[in-house]
């Protein structure tokens, strides 16, 4: 087995280095623009926070978000450990930030030498090569804050590493670190792996695809087995909160699984999607008769995973999750233009692109008419919920949106969502009896709650007092809610809790205002 990290025939960095630049600005305008708007620097997803508390439970001996108590609220299982060096330190909350700055530039640039070296200097392949990864909402992906930028890298690693096993019969070390690494830092990377094992077999490599196949499981399966020699899931409650729970009481599971197909393909990035996936099994019907086996694996190898995530993947989420599978069509539909001539060459290319336009729209509308008022709304939302937890309270809390209000407390945070409470989760979805939240907090010594009335009023006990709401002032982009209730969880709290909030109110800051229960009456 030969190694290579580049093998490619244009040396030249400068189209590159153009995409990068190209990528920084679009990168820097969504994140000038949701500054201006917030009046402070503050990520659009409170999730970036659980990340955080994740890694800070890590550097303390544990895995969870509060002390004592294990729990796995985080996506991704590497993304914490990233963090987790820098607990404690005052640079922690913009790692995130510099992750996925340095993710991007090194996914721009592993983007713009494959389509260099497939597409030579043409104007198509510039374009595609500069403004691609722009058009997949790349910028917006590293913007967000979470660990998808690096799922990003760690794909098209994988298809720089079979680019160059087709063009120069050699396995790169990118295909070696993108096949492993890739699951540990999303599960959906699975899809990616297997399908690159898939390729190593059928091109003749197939001890080396059984061994990084392994190798690629073998991590995700020992998170899975820790996670329950913790007395957890082996799943993360957050990938279990997102998952569907059976068929519905009106249909088979069947007949369920493909309702929900039908619900993912809408909307113009299910569109482009759906265009990618059926332009890679067209092109692998016609490859089989163009006699290059590599080009029909390469077309089977993005079929495959573009097909696995039409049945098991997500789209949206602030347009997050159908990201990677996006790249990888597109990547990989790219390398297989390379290899073919003329019409199927050319058509393939055009489709891409007209593919990429198409997901651009919903992309950048979202970003213009949501996603750069997203850090305004966390800071006017959940960030006054963490003051008054941190400052004001000083003790136990129950929420649903975990992250801030969590992040450096020392008090036990209540995640009524289930995130990080499995007790929380299974209960939530058993269809429990109204106030299911009641004694979940009494067993923690709960005093004040604070969720969204529209998730989780069944959340609410018959013992609890409504002290008032939180209303974050639209635009506020991605919030779940503009308005948080808070609850007193028996009567005795209600005048502590009253005294609290009056001292707390006067410091909301422009657009933050609560409303005692009183005047909402």
């Amino acid at each position: 087995m030969a190694l290579a990290t580049s093998t490619t025939t244009d040396r030249s960095f400068t189209v590159p280095l153009i995409a990068v630049i190209a990528v920084l600005v679009a990168f820097t305008a969504i994140q000038v623009g949701a500054y201006s708007i917030a009046g402070r620097f503050e990520y659009p997803l409170d999730d970036v926070y659980i990340h955080l508390a994740m890694a800070d439970g890590i550097a303390a001996g544990g895995y969870g978000v509060n002390a004592g108590e294990y729990a796995s609220a985080a996506s991704s299982p590497l993304y914490p450990y990233l963090l987790a060096p820098f607990s404690g330190q005052q640079i922690q909350r913009y790692i995130p930030l510099l992750i996925n700055i340095l993710a991007l530039v090194t996914a721009t640039l592993l983007w713009a030498r494959i389509v260099v070296d497939a597409l030579g200097r043409t104007g198509m392949g510039f374009v595609l090569a500069v403004f691609g990864l722009i058009a997949l909402n790349l910028p917006q992906l590293a913007f967000s804050g979470m660990e998808h930028t690096l799922h990003i890298l760690a794909t098209l690693a994988v298809v720089r590493g079979i680019q160059l096993l087709g063009n120069k019969d050699r396995v790169s070390v990118l295909l070696i670190a993108g096949m492993i690494l890739g699951p540990m830092i999303r599960f959906e990377a699975m899809a990616i792996s297997v399908a690159a094992a898939l390729f190593l077999i059928f091109d003749g490599r197939a001890r080396l695809g059984v061994l990084l196949g392994v190798l690629s499981i073998l991590p995700v399966v020992g998170f899975m087995y820790f996670l329950t020699t913790l007395g957890l899931d082996p799943l993360p409650n957050s990938v279990n909160a997102k998952l569907g729970v059976g068929a519905a009481p009106d249909m088979g599971r069947f007949e369920y699984f493909i309702a929900k197909i039908a619900a993912k393909m809408r909307g113009l990035a299910a569109m482009g999607f759906g265009l990618m996936l059926f332009l890679a099994l067209v092109n692998l019907l016609r490859s089989r008769m163009m006699g290059d086996r590599r080009l029909v694996l390469m077309l089977a190898v993005a079929s495959f995973a573009g097909l696995g995530h039409l049945a098991f993947g997500q789209f949206g989420w602030m347009d997050r999750y159908e990201i990677y599978i996006l790249v990888f069509l597109a990547a990989m539909l790219i390398v297989a233009a390379e290899r073919g001539e003329g019409a199927f060459r050319n058509t393939t290319v055009l489709a891409v692109v007209a593919a990429m336009a198409v997901c651009s729209v919903q992309y950048y509308a979202n970003i213009v008419y949501s996603s750069v008022f997203s850090p305004r709304g966390i800071s006017l939302q959940q960030n006054q919920m963490a003051r008054f937890a941190h400052e004001y309270v000083k003790a136990p809390v129950g929420v649903n949106d975990l992250g801030l209000v969590v992040w450096r407390n020392p008090n036990y945070v209540l995640d009524l969502f289930g995130l990080a409470s499995k007790e929380a989760l299974e209960t939530r979805r058993s269809m429990p009896s109204q106030g299911w939240g009641a004694p979940l907090a009494a067993a923690r010594d709960v005093d004040l709650v604070m969720i969204y009335d529209r998730w989780l009023h069944g959340t609410v006990g018959a013992n609890w007092v409504r002290l008032g709401e939180l209303h974050a002032a639209p635009p506020t982009g991605a919030l779940g809610d503009n308005k948080v209730g808070f609850y007193a969880t028996s009567p005795d709290a209600v005048a502590d809790l009253r005294a609290k909030l009056e001292a707390f109110v006067p410091t909301l800051p422009t657009g933050a205002t609560f409303f005692m229960q009183e005047a909402l009456q």
